[in-house]
């Protein structure tokens, strides 16, 4: 859950984008990931975030949210994979 997080953190609505995608709750984070976008400086962190929010809209636009998820779960496993200190850090600071 990221209701407990600060979203005026760009720390915490990074993790939140990332929780909300954990959860599936993909019109959360494009909602996150857009406000995300218009408060953050850091190129790398804005870059992931992009990415993941045109993953969240390809996933709202699919007919089969189960097909939807089981997709940008693997996708998100080959991100973490290949950024993972980023998502290191945001996952260990979620809970």
């Amino acid at each position: 859950m990221y209701e407990n997080l600060d979203l005026n953190n760009e720390n915490d609505l990074f993790t939140a984008v990332l929780v909300a995608l954990d959860e599936h709750r993909y019109a959360d984070a494009v909602e996150l990931s857009t406000t995300f976008l218009n408060e953050s400086d850091n190129i790398e962190r804005r870059l992931a975030i992009y990415q993941l929010y045109q993953l969240s809209l390809k996933a709202l636009k699919r007919k089969s949210h189960d097909k939807a998820a089981k997709e940008l779960d693997e996708i998100l496993d080959v991100a973490y994979d290949e950024n993972h200190d980023v998502y290191e850090f945001a996952f260990t600071h979620t809970c």
